[in-house]
């Protein structure tokens, strides 16, 4: 598995398991969409308060094994599959961010506008 199809489908998988599958698509795809032309979604997704999961789940960059998740339950491969539908679609989706839908949106996110609600995640541009 690639660095970027693993560092996805970690993020469906802490971000959205419970969602339906094209809702873990969009999660995926704004991770994509913030990585910068070095191509490196490590540092997205390793970046300092980005992702709830990953403070809790990882250190300096690797899962704790507590938190390694069965590679062969369905919950795991409906998150690579969702992950690997974000890298080989040629559909685009706009989002840069995302936060749960009970969580207000954040003060510092101002010009950010709603684009799409799916499942229980608010997406923003």
């Amino acid at each position: 598995m690639t660095e970027l199809l693993m560092f996805l489908t970690l993020t469906a998988f802490f971000e959205s398991r419970g969602e339906p599958e094209h809702c873990q698509v969009l999660v995926a795809k704004t991770a994509l969409n913030r990585m910068g032309p070095d191509g490196d979604i490590a540092k997205v997704i390793l970046a300092p308060a980005q992702f709830s999961w990953v403070p809790e789940k990882m250190i300096n960059g690797v899962l704790k094994p507590e938190h390694r998740p069965n590679k062969e339950s369905a919950a795991w491969l409906k998150a690579e599959a969702s992950a690997r539908t974000a890298i080989y679609s040629s559909a685009t989706f706009p989002a840069t961010h995302f936060h749960a839908t009970w969580i207000e949106k954040p003060k510092s996110w101002g010009n950010l506008k709603l684009v799409r609600t799916c499942g229980q995640h608010h997406f923003y541009s």
